[in-house]
C-alpha cells in the first residue's frame, strides 16, 4: 500500500464521461416545482465541482454542492447520481424510523446484499444510538435467525468491504463502532447483560475483535487520508480516542501522525467542534503533536479576528461563542494535557466562560476548565472566582462526582487561588456522605493534599477520610505517593490521628520489607509527616534508613530538599546521630560548597538550615 493512493472522482470504477462531461447519471425527471436551475446549469455545476474535487479543493467543491442543494438538486457521490424531483439522490434504506436495534437489524439483514457502504455506516450509527435508549433485556425473535446471527452477518459484510469505503463512510463507521463499544463497555465492561440482548451480543462481536476492527479501518483510511475533509479528519481521530487505540501504519508511524499532517492545511475550514475534537483526541491517546496544537491555536485566533471584523452586533461575535461548553472544556483540557503553552488562547476562552450563563453548566465542565488552567499554570483569578461563586450558589453538590470534587479542590490549591467558602462547601458535602466508596485512592489523596496546601482545616472532612482509610478493605490500592500525601495533609493540618498514622506506617513498612521500590520524594515526605505530627514509629524510621543505606547509589537519587526533609525528620524523632542522618548532612554540605564554588563565593562550614519541606 502506498501513501496517498486515493482515487479521484470516477477513477478506478470503470466509469466513462457521459455526453455532459461528467460521471453522474440523472435519476427522475427535472421538476421545475422543486428545481430552480435548468438542466444545462446543473450539468455545468457538476462539471465544475468535479474539477475542484480532482484538484483536491474540497472547500470549493462543497460550496458548489451546497449551491446545487439550495436550488433543489440532490447529488450523491457514491451512487454517482443526481436528481431534481424533490427526492434524495442515492437514498438507500431508511432506518430512521426503527425504534429498536432488533428492527434496524431486521431491515438491514433483509437488504444486506444490496446495501452500500453508506447504508452500512448508517446502520452502525443508528445501532450505536439505539443502544443508549434500548433496554438491556432480551427482545422476542420470531423468525428463524436470531439477533446475533443478523448482527454477525452485518458485521462480516462491513469488514469484508471496508477497503472499498470512502472517507465519509470510513469515518462514520469508525465513530459508530467506537460509540457502540462505549455504550456496551467503556466504564461498564464488567456489567452483566441479559443473554441474547443487543448489548450482550454487540459486546461479544465488537470487543473480542476490537484491535482488528480499528486496525483494518486504519489500513483502509491511511492511503486515502488526502481525501478526508475538515469534518472527517477530527471525527476519525475522535473515534480512535474513544477506544484508546493508536494504530501503526506501513512506515512504522501512527495513523495519528498522518491525521495531524493532513489536518494542518485544512484548519481554516474546521468548525469549532472540529478544533476541540482533534485536540482532545490527540491528548486523550497521548499522541502529542505540538505543531498541530500551535496551528490550531493560530487558526482559532485568525477565525476570531475575521468573525469580529465581519460581525454586525455589539459586542461583536467571537469564535468562542461558536463552541459548545463541552467543546470549550475539552479544548482547554487538551492543551493542558499536551503541555502546549498558549496563554493567549486560554485568556481568550476564559473571557468567554466568565460571561456565560452557568445555571445549567455541568460539574465536569467546571472541573475540566479549572484543571486545565491549574495544570497549564495560566493565572486567571477572575475565572476561578466566577466558577467558585457558581458552585457555592448551588443548593447542593449531589451532581458532582468524586472526581469532580477532587479536581475542583486540587485545581484551586494548585493555582494558589484562595476560596474558603468553596472549600467549606465541598468539605461539608463530602463529610455528610454515607461513605467514600465512590472515591478512588487518588481522589482521596488529592482532596487531602488540596486542603493541606490551601491551609483549610475541616475536621469533618479529615475525620471522614481517616475513617474511610482505616476501615477500607482497599487500602492496598493506594500507591505509596497517594498514602504519603494523606499523611502529609494530616501533619500539615496539625491533626494527629494515631490510628491513621499507624496504618500508613504499617503499609510503608510492609512495602520496604518486601524490597519494593519507593521513590525518594515519598520516603522523605513520609518521614517529614511523622516528625511534623510528632508521632513516634521507630520501626518506620529504621526501615527507611535501611532502605536508603542498602546501597551507596540510593542516596545519590535524593535532591537537596529531600535530604533536608530526612535530616529534619530524623532530628525531630531524636535520631540525629544515625548513619543516614550523618550521610545526608555530609551530602548537603558538599552540595552547598559546590554551589558556592560555582558562584565564586567564600566557602562556609555552616550547617544547612533545616526547613519543613512541603510537597
Amino acid at each position: 500500500r502506498g501513501r496517498g493512493r486515493g482515487r479521484g472522482p470516477g477513477r478506478g470504477r470503470g466509469n466513462e464521461l457521459n455526453k455532459f462531461g461528467h460521471f453522474y447519471k440523472q435519476a427522475g425527471a427535472l421538476d421545475p416545482a422543486h428545481c430552480k436551475l435548468s438542466e444545462g446549469e446543473v450539468h455545468a455545476l457538476i462539471r465544475e465541482r468535479n474539477e475542484y474535487r480532482r484538484t483536491r479543493n474540497f472547500q470549493r467543491a462543497d460550496g458548489i454542492k451546497e449551491r446545487l442543494e439550495r436550488n433543489g438538486v440532490s447529488i450523491d457521490d457514491k451512487a454517482k447520481e443526481w436528481r431534481a424531483d424533490g427526492k434524495v439522490a442515492g437514498r438507500g434504506i431508511d432506518m430512521g424510523s426503527c425504534g429498536t436495534i432488533d428492527e434496524a437489524a431486521e431491515m438491514a439483514y433483509k437488504h444486506l446484499s444490496s446495501m452500500s457502504p453508506r447504508d452500512i455506516a448508517a446502520f452502525w450509527t443508528i445501532a450505536s444510538r439505539l443502544l443508549l435508549k434500548q433496554s438491556t433485556r432480551v427482545g422476542g425473535q420470531k423468525d428463524q435467525f436470531n439477533l446475533a446471527d443478523k448482527l454477525e452477518a452485518i458485521y462480516r459484510k462491513t469488514m469484508k468491504e471496508i477497503n472499498s469505503y470512502e472517507a465519509r463512510d470510513l469515518t462514520q463507521t469508525a465513530l459508530a463502532f467506537a460509540k457502540a463499544m462505549n455504550a456496551v463497555g467503556g466504564t461498564q465492561q464488567n456489567r452483566i447483560y441479559s443473554k441474547g440482548s443487543p448489548h450482550e451480543t454487540l459486546r461479544t462481536i465488537l470487543f473480542k475483535q476490537r484491535e482488528m476492527i480499528f486496525q483494518s479501518i486504519a489500513d483502509a483510511a491511511y492511503p486515502r487520508l488526502s481525501q478526508f475533509d475538515a469534518r472527517c479528519l477530527p471525527n476519525l481521530a475522535y473515534a480512535y480516542a474513544l477506544v484508546d487505540f493508536v494504530p501503526l501504519v506501513d512506515d512504522g508511524s501512527t495513523l495519528f501522525d498522518h491525521v495531524g499532517d493532513n489536518s494542518i492545511p485544512l484548519l481554516d475550514t474546521f468548525t469549532p467542534q472540529g478544533y476541540a475534537n482533534i485536540c482532545w483526541s490527540f491528548a486523550k491517546v497521548e499522541s502529542f503533536n505540538p505543531n498541530l496544537f500551535e496551528q490550531v491555536a493560530t487558526a482559532i485566533r485568525i477565525a476570531d479576528i475575521q468573525l469580529a471584523t465581519s460581525s454586525t452586533t455589539l459586542p461583536p461575535d467571537t469564535i468562542a461563542d461558536k463552541f459548545t461548553p463541552q467543546g470549550l472544556s475539552n479544548l482547554l483540557w487538551a492543551y493542558a494535557k499536551a503541555e502546549v503553552s498558549y496563554p493567549i488562547l486560554f485568556q481568550m476562552l476564559a473571557a468567554h466562560i466568565i460571561k456565560m450563563d452557568h445555571q445549567g453548566s455541568e460539574p465536569q465542565f467546571f472541573s475540566n476548565v479549572l484543571w486545565a488552567f491549574a495544570k497549564a499554570e495560566v493565572s486567571h483569578p477572575r475565572l476561578f472566582k466566577t466558577i467558585a461563586d457558581e458552585i457555592i450558589s448551588r443548593d447542593n453538590l449531589d451532581k458532582f462526582t468524586a472526581q469532580d470534587l477532587a479536581i475542583v479542590a486540587y485545581s484551586f490549591s494548585k493555582a494558589g487561588v484562595a476560596s474558603p467558602q468553596l472549600f467549606t462547601k465541598v468539605a461539608d458535602h463530602i463529610a455528610t456522605l454515607e461513605h467514600l466508596r465512590a472515591f478512588k485512592p487518588q481522589e482521596i489523596s488529592n482532596i487531602a493534599w488540596a486542603y493541606a496546601k490551601a491551609e483549610v482545616v475541616h475536621r469533618g472532612l479529615f475525620d471522614k477520610i481517616a475513617d474511610a482509610i482505616i476501615t477500607s478493605d482497599g487500602f492496598q490500592k493506594f500507591t505509596p505517593q497517594e498514602i504519603t500525601n494523606v499523611a502529609y495533609a494530616y501533619a500539615k493540618a496539625g491533626i494527629k490521628d494515631q490510628l491513621l498514622f499507624v496504618r500508613v506506617a504499617d503499609y510503608i513498612v510492609s512495602l520496604l520489607d518486601q524490597k519494593q521500590s519507593v521513590e525518594p520524594l515519598t520516603l522523605s515526605n513520609i518521614a517529614w509527616s511523622f516528625a511534623a505530627a510528632e508521632i513516634s514509629h521507630p520501626d518506620l524510621f529504621e526501615k527507611i534508613e535501611d532502605a536508603i543505606m542498602a546501597s551507596p547509589a540510593n542516596l545519590q537519587k535524593f535532591k537537596s530538599k529531600e535530604l533536608t526533609s530526612i535530616v529534619y525528620a530524623f532530628q525531630k524523632a531524636g535520631l540525629s546521630e544515625t548513619p543516614l542522618s550523618e550521610k545526608c548532612k555530609e551530602k548537603l554540605r558538599e552540595g552547598r560548597l559546590d554551589k558556592l564554588r560555582d558562584a565564586g563565593l567564600p566557602l562556609s562550614r555552616k550547617e544547612p538550615t533545616l526547613v519543613e519541606y512541603r510537597n
